[in-house]
Formats: C-alpha cells, structure tokens, sequence
C-alpha cells in the first residue's frame, strides 16, 4: 500500500466539508485533482469511501471508519512539519512576527532599530495583519509571536502582557501644523465627549468594546454609523472634523503626521494591555525574547 498525504488530506477535506468544491478551494487544487485523489486512495483500499451525487457528499461505512483515522494522521504529519519549520527559523536565526498595521509602521521599526544594534544577524518577517488572522497564524505555526490588544485569548494561545497603554481622545486641531500632540496635551473627563460624534472601530472589534465600556449612554449613541478598520485612519478621519476617536497611547507617535489635538481621558483613567501571543506549548528563541524586552523598553513602560 503506497497511501500519501496529499490523498488523506483529499478525502479529510471533501468528508468534513461535504463538498468537493469546498475542499478543492481549501487546499488551492482544482476539482478535478481533489477527484483523482480520492479515486487514487480510494484504489489503495479497494473500496468505495466517499458517496457523491451531483448535490452532496457523504461517507460510505468504510469512510465513516478511515475518517478519524485519516484526521489524526494529517494533523500528526502538519504538526510535525510546522516543528520542522520552527526549529529551522530558529536555526536561522528569523523572527516572522505579525501585528496590526499601526504596530507594524510606528512601532515595530523603532524596535526592530534598537533590536537590530546588538543583533545585528537576526532577520525580521513582519505581516500586517488584523487581530484575529494573526491569532489564527500563531496558532498555526506561521508566525512566532504576534504583538498587539488581544482581549481575548486565543485557542493554543499563550497571552503575554507587556504593558499598559492609557487611552487618549484625538480631534481636528483648529490653527496651526500637524506637529507633536505631546507638547500639548490636556485631559478631558469621560462624561465631557458629550454630543461629539466617534468615529468608532467595527462594533466586533474587542478593543471598541472596552472603548464603550466607559462610554456614557448618550456618547455611545453618537458613534453616528462611522467604523474604520485602523487607528490611523481614526486619526485622519479625526484631522478633517469627521468626528473624535479615543486611542491608545501606543498610537499617540500616528499623531504628530496629523494637525489634531489630544486630551488625556479621565474619571475614571483607562488603561488598555498590550500583548505578545505565542503558540501555547512551543519554546521561544532567545531572539525572540529580546525583541519583546525591546519592545517595552521602546514603549516607555
């Protein structure tokens, strides 16, 4: 019997997702291969696996009995390849790490700079991502680490608290340049946003969530329907009278390409915690734990 992966991981796909479209899709083969595949397998057993008619797919009583099978001998082969891989990044000395794009563009360049003085041999892959697609990649093994406000903590994720970013209000700035909103920053009271529209992040995001935990009632209401993606682009959005949006300082760098101005919020102070994730059970390199030593050096915490 010469069964191969590429033929389990056929008839795992086309029997969890009852389609072989779907299946297809997910490994990035046509339709065609995927058939020929489980044909192939289904050759090696000398008998059929996998019933399928123009409109559904369904597993046969011999099928029924390989697909846990199957599914444990994928995932084994796909655990064992992404150890494979890890051990050999570290060996090369590479950190693939991912975080949101405000991260990645004002963050992560002034920490990879101080990093990059004593390590000058480490190489960086860096993936701008949204939250939850990073979670999913360090889950997986794609990346070794993944930096940014992850509230919820993440199936074979191991959460890692660096510091604390108090949050800040940010608004179209009446006179003068876009110049640092650090020279000028006051403090504003929670209670005091009033009637001032927000421009908000996606109602799912967590991070906006905490946000409107300390929102009062009315404020919430003026969110007026304007989500973004990014912080950034609250901020521009902000710089142009669209509205205000509450930040973290971590953010505060985004704001000196901005003409807005800045307040402290208070009554009460909030606070929002940045994390380094990592896959849960799996050794970190040293490179690795430098860099986040870096990282809240570079934070100011």
């Amino acid at each position: 019997m010469n069964v191969s992966t590429r033929q389990l991981m056929a008839f795992v796909q086309a029997a969890q997702l009852r389609s072989f479209a779907k299946a297809a899709e997910r490994l990035h083969i046509t339709p065609a291969g995927l058939s020929s595949s489980i044909r192939e397998l289904e050759a090696q057993f000398g008998g059929r696996l996998l019933n399928r008619t123009t409109r559904s797919v369904s597993l046969t009583e011999a099928g029924a009995r390989l697909l846990p099978i199957a599914e444990r001998v994928v995932a084994d082969i796909q655990t064992a390849a992404a150890e494979v891989d890890r051990i050999e990044t570290r060996a090369r000395q590479v950190i693939r790490l991912g975080a949101t794009p405000l991260v990645c563009n004002k963050l992560i360049p002034r920490v990879f700079s101080a990093f990059r003085r004593n390590h000058p041999h480490v190489k960086l892959q860096v993936l701008e991502l949204q939250r939850d697609a990073i979670q999913e990649c360090v889950a997986s093994g794609e990346l070794d680490i993944g930096f940014g406000i992850f509230l919820d903590k993440g199936v074979d994720i191991e959460r890692t608290r660096l510091f604390s970013s108090r949050l800040y209000l940010v608004a179209a700035a009446s006179g003068g340049k876009a110049g640092n909103p650090l020279l000028r920053i006051g403090q504003l009271r929670w209670d005091e946003i009033g009637d001032t529209p927000l421009i908000g992040l996606q109602p799912g995001n967590a991070f906006q969530q905490l946000i409107d935990r300390y929102l009062p009632a009315p404020t919430r209401d003026n969110i007026n329907n304007t989500y973004v993606n990014h912080i950034e682009t609250q901020i521009a959005l902000a710089e142009i009278g669209v509205g205000a949006a509450v930040i973290p300082a971590f953010a505060l760098p985004a704001c000196r390409h901005y003409k807005v101005r800045v307040k402290a919020l208070v009554a009460p102070v909030a606070n929002v915690d940045f994390f380094r994730i990592s896959r849960k059970g799996v050794a970190r390199s040293a490179a690795v734990d430098e860099f986040t030593r870096v990282m809240v050096e570079a934070s100011g915490s």
